[in-house]
């Protein structure tokens, strides 16, 4: 996915702030008893209390008697506002398990917090109650709640307690809440005016949660970061989507909406109301698009983008020579990723879009292409297009035997020759033109 190096990271702090045990003792372990805890938390000794704001406790599973040890060193701690207890129970009996939580979270029930990141830990409606110092009445700024095999009742009960109107990050990932909790988390969304880094993926939500979730988003005016990875939004989550952009015309830069079953039904509206929206990075693979959603991108849209995510849709070689014609015309001077992997694309679509590629993009470092109906020959004439500046992804998955030379492109071709009669292409590759021309159709 396009945004996976950005997801789960929370604000970046001087070392002189944080307190970090993951990163001190990389290694995972299980601190089973006060010897090894004290071991753990010597470094605060001397430290001043006052100068530490995050603590990261994550990476290790604690014994009730090793929380009890960490929490009675925290809670000399004066001024925290961030906290990451992700991943502090694993393999503990559920029993332990919930007074870890609880020991752990206590240590700061006299703090501010303002950011707090719960994830991997296995939590019902009993974990978040032992994670009430943490949530409840804190004026919380950024809320991780990822992995966690969240139930519906446990996501009503997380909407109960969090304080809404200051939250600026909410990411809700891979938990089991359906559209129950999609319809607790959409109560959040409609609260929290302030949200600039928005996350709901891989919560097994049907079309009516999605499209709840969909419609929450309505007031988000200062949205940057959009992840809806995973829900059913059809035709009218793609409404929701495109009345969103059009009427709180958010500042978004990265809009994910990978595996949404949008269709080129529900694509029509996101893509009208594209062209004001400031993305960088755009992800809407595995949405069983064709070369028509191809047709409807904004060449507005595609002049902005780093990063272009087409993967597993249904654009086949039409797709790839309308997507080559936009870029030609869009020449976007920034896009440094194309992935358009799984799309039963041919070796004649997919050397032309290589050959546009490398005219018009000047900034583009990844192309992934696997998957598709490319020959071997092909292959190597890729990577003679690309030369050494643009990387080709593995293309190991290639299908030789439904690459027909003899598929009905032409129409599309002649339209890629004449959007691209201002480029100097280079002449490598199979049916490409003299330097200074446009690609041939091939003979």
């Amino acid at each position: 996915p396009v945004f996976a190096e950005e997801r789960g990271q929370m604000a970046r702090f001087d070392s002189s702030q944080s307190f970090d045990i993951c990163e001190a003792h990389p290694e995972r372990e299980l601190v089973g008893d006060s010897s090894r805890a004290g071991e753990l938390v010597a470094p605060l000794a001397g430290r001043e209390a006052k100068a530490i704001v995050h603590v990261k406790l994550s990476n290790k599973s604690y014994t009730l008697e090793a929380a009890e040890c960490v929490a009675a060193k925290l809670r000399e701690l004066e001024s925290v506002v961030s906290v990451d207890v992700s991943d502090v129970i694993a393999g503990r009996p559920e029993a332990e398990a919930l007074s870890v939580l609880s020991t752990l979270s206590s240590a700061f029930g006299s703090s501010r917090l303002t950011a707090v990141d719960v994830s991997d830990n296995a939590l019902g409606q009993k974990g978040i109650d032992a994670l009430l110092p943490l949530l409840e009445k804190q004026p919380l700024r950024s809320l991780r709640v990822c992995n966690n095999g969240m139930s519906a009742a446990a996501a009503e009960q997380l909407a109960s307690l969090v304080a809404a109107d200051s939250l600026e990050v909410l990411h809700y990932h891979n938990n089991m809440s359906g559209d129950g909790g999609a319809l607790a988390v959409a109560r959040i969304v409609d609260k929290a005016r302030n949200l600039v880094d928005f996350r709901f993926s891989g919560t097994r939500a049907g079309r009516p949660g999605s499209l709840a979730v969909a419609k929450s988003l309505a007031s988000l005016a200062n949205l940057r970061a959009l992840d809806l990875v995973d829900n059913v939004l059809g035709l009218e989550g793609g409404e929701a989507l495109a009345a969103f952009l059009a009427t709180a015309t958010p500042p978004l830069t990265r809009l994910d909406v990978r595996d949404c079953a949008l269709g080129d039904d529900g694509f029509a509206p996101l893509a009208a109301a594209l062209p004001g929206v400031p993305l960088e990075l755009l992800d809407v693979s595995g949405n069983d698009l064709s070369a028509d959603s191809v047709k409807r991108l904004p060449e507005t849209t595609l002049s902005r983008l780093h990063s272009l995510a087409l993967e597993e849709n249904e654009l086949g070689s039409s797709g790839a020579l309308a997507l080559a014609a936009l870029l030609a015309k869009a020449r976007p001077a920034r896009l440094a990723v194309l992935l358009a992997s799984t799309n039963e694309i041919r070796s004649k679509a997919a050397l032309a879009l290589a050959t546009v590629l490398k005219a018009a993009c000047p900034s583009l470092a990844t192309l992934h292409l696997d998957a598709n109906c490319i020959s071997s020959d092909a292959i190597d004439q890729l990577a003679d297009i690309l030369g050494d500046d643009i990387r080709l992804g593995p293309m190991d998955d290639n299908d030789a035997d439904d690459d027909d030379d003899g598929d009905d492109d032409d129409d599309d071709l002649d339209d890629l020759v004449a959007a691209t009669s201002h480029l100097d292409l280079a002449t490598q590759g199979q049916g490409q033109g003299q330097a200074g021309g446009a690609p041939e159709p091939p003979k």
